[in-house]
């Protein structure tokens, strides 16, 4: 999980700008792995406390494994949502972060530094919207 860059003497320098991109793409599949790999660890200590519970939180559970088995979309006003509406909304946002993380070596400043600052900025007005 590095960033691979490559030195070329003359041109338009696009072979520089190749290894920075595939190094942030696997920055983020870096990100999206650990965010897996906490989902599991927070599921598989469960709840401390019956505050947790409370709030929704209760592990695994069998109950909740076969309640959530099968999918349950709901009419929400006045829309019936399937999976397939569901997955045109999941399906481009995760496309468009990936795209952009490849073309991130295409930034006439330097990309790693424009990449970073920009993705944070994105996440930061995504969480607050």
């Amino acid at each position: 999980m590095g960033i691979e860059i490559e030195i070329e003497s003359g041109g338009d320098g696009a072979g520089s700008r190749a290894g920075v991109g595939a190094g942030s793409g696997n920055f983020l599949i870096a990100i999206i792995v650990g965010a897996i790999v906490d989902f599991i660890v927070g599921v598989l200590i469960g709840p401390i406390n019956i505050a947790e519970v409370a709030k929704g939180f209760v592990g695994f559970s069998a109950q909740t494994f076969s309640s959530n088995f099968k999918p349950d979309f709901r009419l929400s006003e006045r829309v019936h949502y399937d999976f397939f509406s569901v997955f045109a909304i999941f399906f481009p946002s995760v496309t468009g972060i990936q795209a952009g993380a490849n073309i991130s070596g295409d930034l006439k400043a330097s990309p790693t530094n424009s990449f970073v600052q920009f993705t944070s900025t994105g996440s930061s007005l995504v969480s607050v919207s």
